[in-house]
């Protein structure tokens, strides 16, 4: 769905807190009861759909606002929004981005204007309360990311299934589930080639554990597995939610600026019309990361691709630097159709919306922008169609990060550099 900026959030066990913890997978299961997950790739009626992740203080808000004017299908989505956000902590809304404070609901605002005529005909909106494992008659059940199986997700209900399987046309139907941080069936391991070691033994995923129940005895785990960990992996952390495969994706100002110039002169190079203006410029939200840096003009673009361990920190000196978050580049990241799509509309480059039943689902997306561009410079040494094409970096937390916070304006200290990382 679409995404929001904060100005800040901590870190848990999986990454950014309640980032990339909801997921729509497929009504129907793969195997023996498991659901496969549904992204803009085959649903892009998702970007029109803005989640707001609520805590308990303003889902009063909103049931409040509901009570004096009544559960009405057609209230504006604005009304509510107000109601929720009126004298609520502005670091809290529309996301919560601290461990300390759960999310309490899930608040779904359709965008109308991007909507089919069968899509309109019901709410364009629909508060979901978030069901924990520990709520009663919880229905816990197994999804599919990519090659990955994530155990004991929590189903969010059939209220919300309806829901979406109505403003989502080409999903026909289908299922919310929510993965709960703190409950440790339900991490997910990053790519096993990363990770010598099961969860299990993680104690990063203890500690954040114990910290949410007051258990002394989840912080001794803790401290005993601390030394296995370190000795074995080096500190980094092996759990991720519902994102491709790796908690962090790091993408550059720098680079977007490099890759619009190059897309506008080879606009401009093919057209027909010279005196036609220059195409829009590509967004960052297409590329959907969730660290965003900007280095000085000096630099060339694409740097990132190399840094193999950096620190964030709040200040430039050494000193705050040993009291930073370290984090280690593992994996260029290859980009998809999801690129192409404007995230508010869900329609292609070219205007058109893609769509299961359209013309376009067989039709080649590296005609499109910016994979187009990318496949010229950013492709794999074994084309672009078989390895594909390269924009932001995977990231893997490193050391002791749960409950550090990451905010805009800290500064990125490259430690370690490797030109070697995922090789185009």
């Amino acid at each position: 769905m679409r995404g929001h900026s904060v100005k800040g959030c901590e870190l848990d066990a999986m990454g950014l807190v309640n980032d990339r913890r909801w997921m729509i997978v497929s009504g129907a299961t793969r195997g023996v009861g498991v659901h496969d997950f549904l992204t803009q790739r085959s649903t892009p009626e998702l970007a029109t759909i803005t989640p707001y992740v609520l805590d308990k203080y303003a889902l009063e808000r909103i049931q409040l606002f509901l009570s004096a004017y009544g559960d009405i299908n057609r209230a504006t989505p604005e009304a509510i929004l107000v109601a929720a956000a009126h004298g609520a902590d502005p670091d809290t809304f529309p996301v919560p981005t601290r461990a300390s404070t759960p999310p309490a609901a899930l608040l779904l605002v359709q965008d109308e204007r991007f909507c089919h005529p069968q899509q309109v005909e019901g709410p364009s909106w629909f508060l979901c309360p978030v069901i924990l494992p520990s709520h009663p008659g919880a229905l816990c059940v197994a999804s599919q990311v990519w090659s990955s199986t994530v155990e004991q997700c929590v189903d969010q209900g059939q209220d919300v299934a309806d829901w979406l399987s109505r403003a989502l046309p080409s999903a026909s139907s289908c299922r919310l589930l929510y993965q709960d941080p703190f409950f440790t069936a339900s991490q997910r391991a990053i790519a096993s080639s990363y990770m010598p070691l099961p969860i299990i033994f993680n104690p990063a995923a203890w500690h954040a554990w114990a910290a949410a129940r007051g258990n002394l005895w989840g912080f001794l785990v803790a401290s005993l597995l601390k030394p296995l960990w370190w000795a074995t992996t080096g500190g980094l952390a092996p759990s991720t939610s519902f994102s491709d495969g790796f908690p962090l994706l790091l993408a550059s100002e720098n680079s977007l600026r490099d890759l619009n110039t190059r897309i506008a002169s080879r606009v401009c190079e093919s057209s027909l019309d010279k005196d036609a203006p220059p195409p829009p410029s590509m967004h960052m939200n297409r590329f959907r990361p969730n660290v965003v840096v900007n280095y000085p003009n000096e630099m060339q673009p694409w740097e990132e691709d190399t840094w193999a361990e950096i620190v964030v920190v709040a200040g430039k000196s050494f000193k705050e630097c040993t009291r930073g978050v370290r984090f280690v580049g593992v994996k260029r990241c290859s980009r998809c159709t999801v690129t192409t799509r404007d995230q508010e509309s869900g329609r292609s480059s070219d205007g058109g919306l893609i769509s299961n039943e359209g013309e376009e689902e067989n039709s080649d997306p590296f005609l499109l922008e910016p994979l187009a561009t990318l496949s010229l410079f950013r492709a794999s040494k074994r084309g672009a169609k078989e390895g594909g094409v390269y924009f932001g970096m995977n990231l893997v937390m490193r050391g002791d990060y749960v409950g550090r916070q990451l905010e805009v304006g800290h500064r990125v200290l490259v430690e370690r550099v490797d030109p070697c990382i995922g090789p185009l």
